[in-house]
């Protein structure tokens, strides 16, 4: 897909310089203010560090020398496993494993998503959406950026080994309950429907059954850990997605409403993104895009430092919209800049009264569902011919009964 003409005055560099503003002027903003960085992971580090000690590793005002850490929120294996490799490589040997794995995760992810995730899409169509990734979200350090790193290595196995991908998403939902979402990749891949269904399943179960078995461990640990999860992650922390918006609303996220309408949210974003895939004519790479992306805006506790992968979802959704045609290349091309241009400059002058970030992504949500509406209205004969071939067979009518003699 080919640029807007009016952006092609412009070299991709320097449009990558303009779009990478937010992460940049965000980092240099930190760093002459002095504002700590990387508090997330000084808070993984100090959970094992207060567990070696015997101390509560959960504790909402964690205290540990030479480390500003926020709240340590995940489940004790995760705690457990951080005391551990702490007490064989010390402190300082676990940090330069965790920082070398992250840096290289976020230099993957990074390079994925601008170049290799949709190579014939034109690069300066891809950049802007960089805006939606500020300064912040490399300055926390958190953990999440390496379990995205770790699902991308898995799903680049895909449609041909699925065992990888699978194990990672499982691996990654033991920290991140949220990134079973992820399952969503393997309903849209190019393989039969009972292939799909099969190893979805099989995903889900995998998963579900991983974290019941931490939610319910008998560690002593768990109900400390139930305590605060329940006080930071769904009540402090509500992030930018479904919870984040309720909370923007003045509902509770905890609420029977906000759970039961939960699915509902879910299961219509789930099925635009089947129809994305199975009428949208999606290569193999788009599909995975698709999935990857979808993964992200299914999570229903989406944080900034998670929108990597949206940037090539939001690129191809604007790839997709451009193939309808007529206006419709133009509306997507400068309605995908006009947002994230807001983002940018709204972000430079650190003014959060609009919250353009969790704006674009709820319309990022409406064009998924927007557009795959308008693909089954267009394809609406084939789409029932699909349906009907799926539907069970009409059991045949019985033969009359002989007459009576």
């Amino acid at each position: 897909m080919a640029p807007s003409a009016r952006l092609t005055h412009l070299p991709p560099l320097w449009w990558g310089a303009l779009c990478s503003l937010p992460v940049l002027g965000g980092l240099a903003g930190r760093f002459v203010r002095g504002t700590p960085g990387f508090e997330d992971f000084d808070a993984v580090t100090c959970a094992g560090l207060t567990l070696l000690k015997g101390g509560n590793p959960y504790d909402l005002t964690p205290a540990c020398a030479g480390l500003k850490s926020a709240t340590f929120v995940y489940a004790p294996p995760v705690v457990e496993g951080v005391a551990f490799v702490i007490a064989h490589l010390g402190a300082d040997g676990y940090r330069l494993l965790f920082g070398g794995l992250w840096l290289l995760a976020l230099c993957g992810l990074s390079v994925y998503a601008v170049k290799f995730a949709l190579p014939e899409v034109d690069i300066r169509l891809k950049l802007p959406l960089l805006a939606l990734f500020t300064g912040g979200c490399i300055a926390c350090g958190n953990i999440a950026l390496l379990l995205h790193g770790v699902v991308l290595l898995g799903a680049l196995s895909l449609p041909r080994r699925v065992w990888p991908f699978l194990l990672a998403v499982t691996v990654v939902s033991l920290i991140k309950p949220v990134l079973l979402t992820y399952l969503i990749v393997l309903a849209y891949m190019d393989r039969p429907v009972r292939w799909r269904l099969g190893w979805t399943a099989a995903g889900v179960v995998a998963g579900l059954s991983l974290s019941l078995w931490v939610l319910h461990s008998p560690s002593s640990l768990t109900p400390l850990w139930k305590d605060t999860l329940s006080q930071v992650v769904l009540s402090d922390q509500t992030g930018i997605s479904y919870f984040g918006w309720l909370h923007g609303w003045g509902i509770d996220s905890t609420s029977p409403v906000a759970l039961s309408l939960l699915p509902v949210v879910m299961g219509t974003l789930a099925l635009s993104g089947l129809a994305l895939a199975e009428l949208g004519q999606l290569s193999r790479k788009e599909r995975l895009v698709l999935g990857l992306g979808l993964a992200q805006v299914l999570n229903p506790r989406l944080m900034d430092y998670d929108l990597l992968l949206v940037v090539p979802f939001g690129a191809l959704l604007a790839h997709l919209v451009a193939r309808q045609g007529g206006r419709w290349a133009r509306v997507s091309t400068w309605g995908l800049i006009g947002l994230t241009g807001s983002i940018l400059v709204l972000n430079e002058i650190e003014q959060r009264a609009i919250l353009p970030v969790p704006l674009t992504l709820h319309l990022i949500s409406l064009v998924t569902v927007a557009l795959a509406g308008t693909l089954a209205f267009q394809q609406r004969a084939q789409v029932v011919r699909a349906v009907a071939r799926r539907l069970p067979l009409r059991s045949r009518r019985l033969p009359p009964l002989p007459a009576a003699e």
